[in-house]
């Protein structure tokens, strides 16, 4: 006799009554939206190729500034993630997050709105833009979003990197 197995893709039901809802988050909200200096950062020749040789960039106007200039760019452009080489560093301030026992790095997400030269200064500031629960097979996961914010020279908004983390319990 065959015994009917259960489908082990069988979805789990979690009771949604139990649940936190983001106003229910124990974090200080007082750290939404506030926007902290993270530092300054002069763009040099040397870590532009040094960054495009790690990632593989292969594009002339990254390695060689007669082309980028002859493509209209006021010197060498670094690729459109060398943004994210700077966060790492960066030091966030604590939340007081009172939600799970482990974490880990969720991605992040990069836009690029002015090109980034050799040459240019980037001040960077990182600010909490979001903290929201959701629940997946295994519970309740909080997420952290980060956005770290990269002027040039001028004041304008070169690059924005959107940074989250999990929080688990």
């Amino acid at each position: 006799h065959w015994k009917k197995q259960e489908n082990p893709m069988k979805r789990i039901e979690v009771n949604m009554s139990e649940d936190l809802n983001k106003d229910q988050i124990d974090y200080d909200k007082s750290q939404l939206n506030k926007e902290y200096p993270a530092g300054s950062f002069l763009v040099t020749e040397k870590e532009v190729a040094m960054y495009c040789n790690s990632i593989g960039e292969l594009s002339e106007i990254c390695h060689d500034k007669s082309k980028a200039l002859e493509a209209g760019y006021r010197d060498i452009v670094a690729p459109p993630t060398f943004c994210a080489l700077f966060v790492r560093g960066f030091d966030r301030p604590d939340i007081n997050l009172n939600f799970g026992k482990s974490g880990f790095h969720a991605g992040e997400a990069i836009d690029v709105l002015e090109p980034i030269c050799v040459g240019d200064t980037l001040d960077a500031s990182i600010q909490l833009s979001d903290v929201y629960i959701k629940t997946g097979r295994s519970g309740q996961m909080v997420f952290i979003v980060w956005e770290h914010i990269f002027r040039d020279q001028n004041g304008n908004i070169a690059a924005k990197v959107r940074e989250s983390h999990v929080r688990r319990e």
